[in-house]
């Protein structure tokens, strides 16, 4: 491990002429000796056991919770006071529905006890620092142990053989790259065979250069955020032509079914959508009918409403919290991720013990916006009534700066006109309650994040609390 760390850091000095010398020499090596024999061992384990039965996937949850719980208890200082200030007895968790006694860890407390988590008999020497992007608030550091992130990839390749993809195989990427300058919007990874496209240069000019890469390359399949991938497809659809791949595969943002549409209708292709978090927390996967599974050897799912209890009832949404089974290095125990997803009760046909039961993710309790009665307003509400204005709007972005203040930024379409302002407004009217300030303003390009995404939908204020009482901070 120190080894590593030791040719990470003598890596990153040197020249970009010599990494990619490097690169190319590792790219050599036949892709099982680049791995080590626990990666394709775990990865066989996952290859089968997402064809066990539903309760061989409960009892193996049952297990590992009590194993986390009983260890987080006795070698985590912050679990050890948690669980004492309580009152838990970690023996007495003998059922899922036993995680209500356990309170639920917010990003804010992770973020500021973090060294308060780590195992005390874990060796700090094998620590590995990661964090998130803080694209939708503040980033921040967590550990991960080897293991975690040999693991990690090991989920991830799973869901792209699901897809029909193989590990090695060459792949476009419409996400994860920042480029160091204007005219660096192409960059070929030789080690993994990717080819990262600029998510952050989607105007004319560039995506006429990326189809014609696409072609030169010849790639079966595309990874991109939603927002990007959309924004490709427009133009796609706009210029009268197609991408053929065999999947789509799209994560880190809510997608909507209109935007999953235009992509299978642009790159000829089914899409399979991945839900996961830069913390490790919970992972979920759609399959090739559709169902959004929970990899249950990764971690465990609550789908919980404003009082903290389980949603049952088909369609309700609800704040998906999360428990990791994978990191040693850093206990996680119903972690609130922020995010939100839709509930179901109905099965997936595809043979698959992995639980679906969620039906779709509805982005996160941050983009939700505020009505004039204290309500909260999905997102989902939004992308819906512009998906009716295709012709006259050809992207968004609302922008909610106080309860009744809202910018919202068009990109316009060739069928907008003074008609279509009064419709945005009277359905931004009905939605949001009241009478609402509107800012229309109309732009050439909406700005992605740092980490490359483009949002649709901002609350740019901080609530003390939300009208069931529940605690949001942006």
């Amino acid at each position: 491990m120190k080894f590593k760390q030791q040719f990470h850091k003598l890596y990153a000095q040197l020249s970009p002429q010599a990494q990619s010398l490097l690169a190319y020499a590792y790219a050599s090596i036949p892709m099982p000796l680049r791995k080590k024999r626990g990666f394709w061992g775990f990865l066989d384990f996952l290859r089968k056991s997402q064809w066990e039965s539903i309760q061989w996937h409960e009892d193996y949850q049952l297990a590992k919770l009590q194993a986390l719980i009983a260890s987080a208890g006795k070698t985590s200082a912050y679990y050890r006071n948690l669980f004492k200030a309580n009152g838990i007895n970690t023996a007495d968790i003998n059922s899922p529905a036993d995680l209500k006694h356990i309170p639920i860890l917010q990003k804010e407390t992770l973020i500021h006890r973090l060294d308060e988590f780590i195992p005390e008999n874990f060796p700090r020497r094998r620590l590995m620092i990661n964090s998130t992007s803080g694209s939708t608030g503040e980033p921040f550091k967590f550990y991960e142990d080897y293991y975690a992130v040999m693991r990690e990839e090991a989920f991830a390749v799973r869901h792209w053989e699901n897809a029909g993809m193989k590990l090695g195989e060459p792949a476009i990427y419409l996400r994860s790259y920042v480029p160091n300058n204007q005219n660096a919007t192409y960059r070929y990874d030789p080690v993994n065979n990717r080819h990262y496209l600029s998510a952050y240069h989607l105007d004319e000019q560039n995506l006429h250069f990326y189809c014609k890469k696409i072609e030169q390359i010849g790639s079966k399949f595309i990874f991109g955020y939603p927002s990007s991938l959309e924004v490709f497809a427009d133009f796609l659809s706009m210029a009268g032509k197609t991408l053929k791949f065999s999947a789509v595969i799209t994560g880190s943002e809510m997608l909507t079914p209109n935007a999953r549409g235009k992509m299978e209708r642009s790159f000829g292709a089914k899409v399979f959508d991945w839900y996961g978090l830069a913390e490790p927390t919970v992972t979920m996967g759609q399959c090739e009918l559709g169902g959004y599974h929970l990899f249950s050897e990764y971690g465990y799912l609550e789908l919980l409403n404003a009082q903290n209890n389980l949603i049952t009832t088909e369609g309700e949404i609800g704040r998906i919290v999360g428990t990791n089974f994978t990191n040693q290095a850093l206990p996680i125990i119903r972690y609130d991720t922020g995010d939100l997803g839709v509930h179901t009760n109905q099965k997936c046909n595809c043979g698959r013990g992995t639980p679906a039961v969620i039906s779709a993710i509805h982005g996160r309790k941050d983009d939700l916006l505020v009505g004039a009665n204290g309500q909260f307003l999905p997102s989902v509400n939004f992308y819906s009534m512009f998906a009716k204005l295709g012709g006259e709007v050809h992207r968004f972005q609302l922008i909610q700066n106080g309860r009744s203040k809202f910018c919202l930024k068009l990109i316009r379409g060739p069928e907008f006109d003074q008609k279509s302002i009064s419709t945005i407004v009277e359905g931004l009217n009905q939605r949001i309650g009241g009478r609402p300030e509107i800012e229309i303003e109309a732009v050439a390009k909406i700005t992605p994040t740092r980490a490359g995404k483009i949002r649709a939908v901002i609350r740019n204020f901080s609530l003390s609390a939300s009208p069931n009482g529940e605690e949001i901070e942006n």
